[in-house]
C-alpha cells in the first residue's frame, strides 16, 4: 500500500504532501488543480521505474519520498524511499547529486531498524542498483496502473485482428510471439496461454497439432475469463454479457510456425454478438475499467475521471464495483462528479482529498474533523453526499 507522498518540483507539484488510506481514495477538486499531474507522477514513479533507465544517467524528474506499508508475520512494516538532490561544484562546473535514501521500521516505532544510502551519479553502478532492488524486495513489484481517460489507442483483438505466432524450437517447446497492446486482458492472456501451452507441450500429437493448439487456446481464454470473473463483473456492471474469441479465427502452418491469425473479441449485448465498433464510446470505456481492474489481482489502480462518457445511473453501479474491487486494491481516483463521492458511507469521509491551487502550486488537503462532521449529519438525515458536495463549501474551507 502507498501509505504517504512528498513531492518537490514537478510540473504544479512545487511542495505537495499526500496521505493515502488502504482502499478507495477520492481526490476532487478543480481543473487545473493538479490531480491529473499527481496521478501522473505516481504512475511514473512509485512502481520504481527509474531503476530500469540506466542509460538516462538514472536521473530523477524530481525530489520526493515515497512511505509504502507492508505487512510482515503479523508486523506492519513501512519503507521510505526518498530522493534528494544536492547541487555543488566540481573543477568549477556544476554538479547534480542525488541522493537515494531507503529505510525501514515497524509502524508503530518512531526509529527505523535498518537504513541504507545510496549517491547518485559517483556511486552509479549495475552492483549498487542490483543492491537497491534487494533493499526494495517487498515492494519493488508493487504494481501501478493508470486507466486514463483517453481508451488506448492500440486496439489489437478489437478494432483490428491479431495474430500469435507459435514458433517450435524442436517438438517439445514452443515460444509465443504476441502483439504488445493497451489493454491488459489481451497483453496479460498472452502470457497465460504461453503457460498452458507449455504445460500441455507433452500431451498436443504433432500430427493433429493444429486443431489441439486451437482447442488449448479457446479454452485457456475461458479459463483466464474465469479466474479473473470477466464475464460476471462485465454482466453486473455493464451492458454486455459475455465475450469471446471471434468465430473466424484461423489457424495453420506457415515457414515452421503455427500462426494463429484473424483473432479479435465478440461481445454479447443484448442477446446478439457483435463486434468492438458496434459498442457505443460509453460502453467501450466501461469495458476498459472494468477489465483493467479485473486483471490486476493487487498493488495500485489509478484511475482519472471514471464518469466521462457514462450516464449517471451506470456510473453508480461501476462505483459499486470500484468500491468492491478496493477490498483488495489501492484505488485512488481523481473526478468532478458528485456521483463517485455516493460510494462512501458516512465514516469514509477520510478517503477524499482536496485538490487546489494556492501560491502557484498545487496542494492537497484532508478534510477537516468539522467537515467531516457536518458531511456525516448531512448523510444520515437529509441525503447523500453528492448533494452535500454541490451545495455546501466542502471544498472552500481547510
Amino acid at each position: 500500500m502507498l501509505k504517504e507522498l512528498y513531492i518537490e518540483n514537478y510540473k504544479s507539484l512545487k511542495n505537495v504532501t499526500v496521505q493515502f488510506k488502504d482502499g478507495l481514495n477520492i481526490i476532487i477538486g478543480k481543473n487545473g488543480s493538479g490531480k491529473s499531474n499527481l496521478l501522473e507522477f505516481i504512475n511514473t514513479d512509485a512502481n520504481l521505474k527509474p531503476f530500469f533507465v540506466y542509460e538516462n544517467n538514472f536521473k530523477f524528474a524530481s525530489d520526493y519520498m515515497y512511505i509504502f506499508s507492508y505487512r510482515q508475520e503479523q508486523k506492519k512494516i513501512e519503507v521510505t524511499f526518498e530522493v534528494k538532490s544536492e547541487y555543488t561544484t566540481e573543477n568549477d562546473k556544476p554538479k547534480h547529486i542525488q541522493h537515494v535514501h531507503i529505510s525501514w521500521k515497524n509502524e508503530n516505532d518512531s526509529d527505523p531498524f535498518l537504513a541504507t544510502e545510496y549517491t547518485f551519479p559517483d556511486q552509479l553502478s549495475w552492483i549498487n542498483l542490483n543492491k537497491i532492488l534487494d533493499d526494495l524486495f517487498q515492494i519493488r513489484d508493487f504494481k501501478v496502473n493508470l486507466i486514463e481517460f483517453n481508451i488506448p489507442s492500440s486496439l489489437f483483438w478489437l478494432d483490428r485482428p491479431a495474430s500469435f505466432s507459435v514458433n517450435k524450437n524442436n517438438h517439445l517447446y514452443y515460444f509465443l510471439e504476441r502483439a504488445l497492446d493497451g489493454f491488459s486482458l489481451t497483453f496479460l492472456f498472452g502470457y497465460f496461454f504461453e503457460q498452458k501451452l507449455y504445460e500441455e507441450k507433452n500431451s498436443i500429437k504433432l500430427e493433429n497439432e493444429i486443431n489441439n493448439i486451437k482447442s488449448i487456446f479457446i479454452e485457456s481464454f475461458n479459463i483466464f475469463k474465469n479466474e479473473h470473473n470477466i464475464d460476471g463483473a462485465l454482466k453486473l456492471f455493464s451492458p454486455i454479457e459475455e465475450i469471446r474469441i471471434g468465430t473466424n479465427i484461423n489457424i495453420y502452418k506457415v515457414d515452421g510456425k503455427i500462426l494463429i491469425d484473424n483473432l479479435t473479441l465478440e461481445f454479447k449485448v443484448n442477446d446478439s454478438w457483435i463486434p468492438w465498433n458496434y459498442l457505443s464510446d460509453g460502453t467501450k470505456r466501461l469495458f476498459y475499467l472494468i477489465t483493467e481492474m479485473s486483471c490486476q489481482k493487487h498493488g495500485l489502480i489509478l484511475i482519472e475521471e471514471p464518469e466521462l462518457g457514462i450516464h449517471p445511473h451506470q456510473l453508480y453501479k461501476l462505483m459499486q464495483f470500484i468500491k468492491e474491487q478496493s477490498e483488495e486494491k489501492q484505488i485512488i481516483i481523481s473526478t468532478h462528479s458528485p456521483v463517485v463521492l455516493d460510494a462512501l458511507d458516512p465514516d469514509e469521509l477520510d478517503r477524499i482529498t482536496i485538490a487546489k491551487i494556492e501560491d502557484g502550486g498545487s496542494k492537497f488537503y484532508k478534510l477537516t474533523d468539522e467537515q467531516k462532521s457536518k458531511g456525516s449529519e448531512y448523510m444520515k438525515e437529509v441525503g447523500e453526499l453528492s448533494y452535500y458536495w454541490l451545495h455546501s463549501d466542502l471544498e472552500e474551507d481547510d
